[in-house]
């Protein structure tokens, strides 16, 4: 026989925090519907009373708000939101930290950085180019129906962003002459800054198929972030 434990189930510390604002905007739709039924029943006995009237549009006013609240709580804590908000950030930080990389090259020159050679840091940033294609189709996959492979795709696609980031500076340091520099920079700050769209484009469907925005959104999103791989080569070497 199946033995059933009495004991009941804990909830941790970080799943309270979780259910939080889900659990406080049910309190308040549920209180100000309270109100407002009590408002509206008063309004029986009393049909000419002006305050009562004004409470009523007040309690409507709430009762709509707390609505609004509840629908957003339970949105933002969606499979795959808070990855794809995380997501967003990182690729963010590295847009601009490229950029800034790319003036310094324009500006003077990137210093060589040792830890690897020219040839070491191309194929480090080649290999990221390629296991990034898989991870743009998988991000494409969940955003049109899979909330659980969205959260797990955005979060490889925020790490590899930053290994792409730091191959192709080490890459771009490396390269002695200036305009070398700036045209390896040029690939990582495109694929970097059009990442952010395409979590963005998936954040707003959550894995819901019925969502916006459409396929044709998604597709658009994804294909500047899947270059062909010998376009990192060409602007090594023009």
């Amino acid at each position: 026989p199946v033995e059933l434990s009495s004991a009941r189930p804990a909830l941790g510390d970080a799943a309270r925090a979780a259910q939080e604002p889900v659990l406080s905007a049910c309190k308040a739709v549920l209180s100000n519907s309270c109100a407002l039924i009590g408002t509206a029943r008063a309004l029986v006995a009393s049909p000419r009373d002006a305050a009562q009237w004004q409470q009523l549009a007040a309690n409507s006013k709430a009762v709509s708000e707390n609505i609004k609240a509840l629908v957003g709580a339970l949105r933002d804590r969606a499979p795959g939101q808070l990855e794809c908000d995380a997501a967003i950030l990182s690729v963010g930080a590295m847009t601009a930290t490229i950029g800034e990389s790319c003036m310094t090259a324009s500006l003077g020159g990137l210093p060589p950085r040792p830890e690897s050679s020219v040839q070491g840091f191309q194929e480090q940033a080649l290999e990221v180019l390629t296991a990034l294609a898989d991870v743009v189709d998988s991000v494409y996959a969940g955003a049109k129906g899979d909330a659980a492979r969205l959260a797990h795709s955005v979060q490889q696609l925020g790490s590899f962003g930053t290994v792409l980031s730091n191959a192709c500076t080490g890459l771009a340091s490396r390269l002695a002459k200036q305009h070398r520099q700036v045209n390896v920079l040029e690939e990582p700050k495109t694929i970097t800054a059009t990442a952010a769209e395409l979590v963005t484009c998936p954040r707003a469907t959550g894995g819901k198929p019925q969502s916006t925005p459409t396929p044709h959104a998604l597709a658009d999103a994804a294909a500047p972030v899947n270059p062909p791989r010998s376009e990192l080569h060409a602007r090594a070497t023009a």
